[in-house]
């Protein structure tokens, strides 16, 4: 392949990547309040404590203040 074929096919490639990763990684990333509703929608009947696998704790903020346990 030579001139306007090799070019229109880089063209094609990297346009399709583009298109790609818009699809997968930018538009999420600006439309979150959408994917935060589905994710409510899809994890509504879910009990998260009984499904943690061995006894783990739920996941928490690590960057939240340390609250200490009352004796």
């Amino acid at each position: 392949m030579t001139g306007w074929r090799l070019v229109a096919f880089w063209g094609a490639f990297v346009g399709s990547i583009g298109g790609f990763m818009y699809a997968v990684a930018i538009y999420p990333m600006m439309n979150v309040d959408k994917y935060k509703e589905l994710q409510k929608k899809g994890r509504a009947g879910l009990d998260i404590e009984s499904i943690q696998p061995a006894d783990m704790k739920v996941w928490s903020d690590p960057f939240a203040p340390y609250k200490k346990k009352k004796e």
